[in-house]
């Protein structure tokens, strides 16, 4: 069974969704919005996580960069498509924004083709990632 993890990330805290590959529910909770914290929670809830998808913007991409280096299965999801998708919801909240991203990245949205998806993580060319603080797997 698939699973795909919807993440609504905010300053503090981040809201987490996990659906199957039918759409049911597995999860729903919410996390610190750093990366040990989600990368302790995303495999005990998700452990067979096809997508995590979360929106890009200033606060996601540090969180991508940090959850791609240890494997997890990210995407980004421009955060106008999401906008879009995301507004037909009746009740707007944290947890309803990671269960509509995560049902996002389970249909395939995230594959927008031209969406720019990937250069909004790009790290600058001469910028360093010295902020990087998960300690790196021996592999």
């Amino acid at each position: 069974m698939k699973h795909y993890v919807g993440l609504d990330v905010s300053q503090r805290e981040t809201a987490v969704c996990v659906v199957d590959d039918t759409g049911r529910r597995v999860f729903e909770g919410r996390a610190k919005s750093n990366p040990r914290a989600l990368a302790e929670l995303i495999p005990r809830k998700a452990p067979f996580a096809e997508r995590i998808g979360f929106e890009t913007g200033a606060m996601s991409s540090w969180l991508w960069h940090e959850l791609k280096r240890i494997d997890l299965p990210v995407v980004g999801i421009d955060v106008r498509h999401a906008k879009a998708a995301l507004s037909v919801r009746m009740n707007k909240s944290d947890e309803n924004n990671a269960r509509g991203l995560a049902e996002l990245v389970r249909i395939g949205w995230d594959d927008v083709p031209g969406s720019g998806v990937a250069s909004a993580f790009a790290v600058p060319s001469g910028q360093s990632r010295d902020w990087i603080s998960l300690p790196q797997q021996a592999g």
